[in-house]
């Protein structure tokens, strides 16, 4: 078995993108912030068990039973990330700033309800509200609210195979084998339609399947 447990903090003045520009550059400081995709916490955990059967393992090393039970083994990878922020904006039709990303005015931090799909909030919009003609929100970049956590199981399950000077491997390789749902962050266009809705998964994170064979010789 191993872990890993990470935390740290992305900061920067753009998304990251190489298409990114500042998003204020009447007022460059309020882009300070976290990245899109910074997020605190990561802890990942590894595993492999094998079985002890077969001629090198502890228990039942010959014979009819070695053969059918041995060289099975069964890995996996688990991983937990704690969310992403979610990017709060608006329309600046009323800021008279073209080409500065305008955000509402927010009051303390959102409840979480955590509901999922169209009419359901994930987050409070009640304590958001429009901010007086030509002045910035008070709602920071990527600094009110984070996003869902994504939390994840990949398992492995292999037959180890042994003929003379070849060797290999029968493996299935199962991504997501608990499917998980894994969600995207909410809506965060304050005003527009489904603001503080949850109404999409991350693309190709359903449970998935895949069958290989290696040999080496």
């Amino acid at each position: 078995m191993t872990s890993s447990y990470t935390i740290g903090r992305g900061l920067s003045y753009v998304n990251g993108d190489s298409n990114s520009v500042i998003a204020t550059p009447a007022d460059i400081e309020r882009s300070w912030a976290r990245t899109d995709q910074d997020r605190l916490h990561s802890l990942v955990e590894s595993f492999l068990v094998q079985l002890p059967f077969g001629a090198d393992r502890r228990w039942v090393r010959s014979g009819a039973m070695s053969h059918v039970l041995g060289g099975w083994q069964v890995s996996g990878i688990f991983a937990y990330q704690s969310g992403s922020p979610i990017g709060i904006t608006m329309s600046a039709a009323t800021l008279n700033a073209p080409g500065n990303t305008q955000r509402p005015d927010v009051s303390g931090t959102p409840k979480v309800p955590g509901g999922i799909g169209s009419n359901n909030l994930w987050f409070d919009t009640s304590v958001f509200s429009s901010p007086a003609a030509n002045t910035f929100g008070n709602a920071t970049r990527n600094g009110v609210l984070d996003g869902p956590s994504y939390v994840n199981l990949d398992a492995t399950i292999a037959r180890l195979l042994g003929f003379g000077r070849v060797h290999g491997e029968i493996r299935v390789d199962v991504f997501n084998i608990t499917n998980t749902p894994h969600f995207n962050n909410p809506n965060g266009t304050y005003l527009g339609a489904g603001f503080g809705q949850i109404t999409s998964t991350v693309a190709n994170s359903e449970r998935s399947m895949r069958f290989g064979l290696r040999l080496m010789f």
